[in-house]
């Protein structure tokens, strides 16, 4: 759904003359909401419309996915407006199907909790994508995490400078992602984690945590985790052997009977709340441990990159070109 300023529909000449002239300049749109001027830019054309009024002002409403932006000051009462003024247009009490607060940082940085307390629709939102940027950011994001209490799929940017971040939230999440830029997770919290899926970018984590991790798999019953991915990572110096991910594992080399060769994990899409685009992993050079269920889960790793991925299908569908990544 998106919201424009209601116009008389022009002729096709000038239908031509602004499609030309929009690829050059972008064309904005001034609304005022409560009092609070806001600049809309268009981005795409209208389409499926109907016209809504509201305090005065006429809106058309267009059935279809296209994107506007607001562009205004950063301020709590502009956010507070600008909230309340959607909950207005949209009353249905249903959950906020996603959210993204990345955008809001310091010194506005109480602005998305006070939000999320005034609003039910936010408090009930089961996908939210956040950064924790700065220090003065992390006494706000737990209190966030805190409050949403519906809370199943998490997206999180962490640039903290020495502070580790941690939410005991984090371990009831069913799809966790987070980009650490080179900040570290401890063996204690990484081991708390009790998700479907995790990714971590860019951590420092020790080589004895993945160890752990592993056996802590191993020694359950857990039937719902299904892959622990970290695509780029970087082993703490104080624990950076490699070898010691696989210390005291009974583990096998790849055998096609009892495996594909080719994992099939299916990555969450954040901005749709949904189950996104499958990707194949290369399995060929990972080694297999297994658990007393039966359960088979296959270690692939080098001193940059881990993952520990279950065989909930042993036999999914293969790759017919493999694009090879670092991975392979």
């Amino acid at each position: 759904m998106e919201l424009v300023q209601k116009q008389e529909l022009p002729s096709k000449f000038r239908q031509i003359t602004n499609f030309f002239r929009n690829k050059i300049w972008k064309k904005f749109l001034v609304r005022q909401i409560n009092g609070v001027d806001y600049e809309l830019q268009k981005i795409h054309h209208n389409d499926f419309r109907i016209d809504y009024t509201y305090d005065g002002f006429t809106y058309r409403v267009v059935n279809f996915r296209k994107e506007f932006r607001i562009f205004t000051h950063n301020t709590p009462s502009t956010y507070k407006n600008l909230f309340r003024h959607h909950f207005f247009i949209f009353p249905n009490p249903a959950p906020l199907f996603y959210m993204d607060l990345r955008g809001i940082q310091p010194p506005d940085s109480e602005v998305a909790a006070k939000m999320i307390a005034l609003y039910e629709q936010c408090r009930k939102c089961e996908c939210l994508a956040i950064a924790i940027r700065s220090d003065e950011f992390v006494e706000q994001a737990h209190k966030i995490l805190e409050m949403m209490a519906d809370l199943k799929n998490l997206n999180i940017d962490i640039s903290l400078s020495e502070t580790e971040f941690f939410s005991p939230r984090l371990c009831q999440i069913d799809h966790l992602n987070v980009t650490y830029n080179k900040n570290r997770i401890s063996e204690t919290n990484l081991l708390s984690l009790d998700c479907q899926t995790i990714k971590f970018w860019s951590v420092t984590i020790t080589a004895t945590a993945l160890n752990s991790f592993i056996k802590k798999w191993l020694e359950s019953k857990n039937s719902k985790f299904k892959f622990l991915e970290i695509p780029i990572m970087t082993l703490d110096p104080c624990d950076a052997n490699p070898r010691r991910i696989l210390m005291d594992l009974d583990y096998l080399e790849f055998d096609e009977m009892q495996r594909a060769a080719f994992y099939k994990p299916y990555d969450w899409n954040f901005e749709y709340n949904c189950t996104g685009k499958y990707r194949h992993i290369n399995c060929l050079k990972g080694v297999d441990v297994k658990r007393k269920d039966g359960k088979i889960a296959t270690i692939v790793f080098s001193t940059s990159f881990f993952y520990f991925l279950v065989w909930h299908d042993r036999f999914p569908e293969q790759p017919e070109n493999h694009l090879p990544f670092c991975d392979a």
